[in-house]
């Protein structure tokens, strides 16, 4: 008898550590925001609702060069999320969308696919470069290393749909096409160090509104 007493109060003791280490900090939009995230909320001011997040009942607009549209569950539309280190986003292709090559300097990714056939790859770093694709169909997952190059493509002959997750508040990101082609880096200096012709790099920044 005296043994299960001490397992259970021993189990009261870890449910209400637990508990405490996984307080929340839902995040005061109205401030600044740290390094550390947002500060938090009262909690006198806290309710059922921010721990809701609604935006993922309906797609965004599609209407744009890559067919899709990217509904992000971030800290900023989801203030629950403030120190939990987790982040989702929605994502709707048309036929032959298309999520352009890009990398989350700061988080793996683990997508899963809700609706049609999707293709989705990375390149895997360390001077090997391996290319790892794979056509996904609908209740199927994959993950993304930290820090690679990858892509999702709608493969399939409908629409697409797919959830993302990541492991960071703010994953980051680094579109290939933004990072060439939508500042104001020199057409000359760009065709030496790509060795893309400066036509097709004029014709390109024009596309996605960079300059030089």
């Amino acid at each position: 008898m005296e043994t299960k007493l001490q397992l259970l109060s021993l189990t009261i003791l870890f449910y209400t550590q637990s508990a405490h280490a996984a307080d929340f900090c839902v995040a005061d939009l109205a401030s600044r925001e740290t390094s550390t995230g947002y500060p938090c909320k009262s909690p006198s001011n806290v309710t059922v609702d921010d721990f809701v997040f609604k935006g993922f009942t309906a797609p965004l607009s599609t209407s744009n060069p890559n067919k899709l549209s990217l509904n992000r569950a971030f800290v900023k539309s989801f203030p629950a999320l403030n120190g939990l280190d987790l982040a989702a986003v929605r994502v709707d292709m048309e036929r032959d969308g298309v999520v352009p090559l890009h990398s989350h300097p700061y988080s793996p990714e683990m997508i899963f696919i809700i609706e049609g056939t999707v293709t989705a790859g990375f390149v895997s770093g360390l001077d090997s470069n391996v290319a790892y694709i794979k056509t996904l169909n609908k209740g199927e997952m994959m993950v993304i290393p930290q820090g690679f190059l990858h892509f999702q493509a709608n493969s399939g002959p409908g629409n697409a749909t797919i959830f993302v997750n990541f492991n960071k508040a703010d994953p980051g990101v680094q579109f290939i096409t933004g990072a060439l082609f939508r500042n104001s880096f020199p057409t000359w200096l760009l065709e030496k160090t790509t060795g893309i012709s400066q036509a097709e790099i004029r014709d390109l920044k024009n596309l996605h509104g960079g300059s030089g």
